[in-house]
């Protein structure tokens, strides 16, 4: 499927089936790659690219069983918390209730494949 010029749009296609029909995902009228799942347990607001998902939800349990929702059709689904997002740097603050985004990862790895750093040592 990989060599396919619309292989992206099959696998957008079928990923996206999957999210509405099994998991019961609203998906954002103007942006078909932003959705919202609403649950028992609380709401999941998420992205999609391509074969990446980032997500976030209002308690633990429903970021849990939105994983596993998932990762039940999608066996190499992974969670965890993210600490990059497109390359930038991002530090969870749970006692301030904050996110930052930082471009200093960004920076600093574009800089490691220019050979502009000191080596490390």
């Amino acid at each position: 499927m990989y060599g396919d010029p619309e292989a992206g749009r099959a696998w957008a296609t079928e990923f996206s089936g999957h999210l509405v029909d099994s998991v019961g995902a609203k998906m954002c009228d103007s942006d078909p790659n932003l959705g919202r799942v609403d649950h028992d347990l609380g709401f999941v607001i998420f992205a999609k690219y391509v074969d990446e998902l980032i997500a976030a939800g209002s308690t633990p349990e429903v970021v849990a069983w939105f994983t596993e929702a998932v990762s039940s059709k999608y066996a190499g689904c992974t969670s965890g918390e993210w600490d990059t997002l497109l390359g930038f740097g991002v530090v969870h603050d749970r006692a301030n209730r904050t996110v930052s985004v930082s471009a200093r990862k960004l920076i600093h790895d574009l800089a490691r494949r220019r050979n502009l750093m000191e080596p490390s040592g």
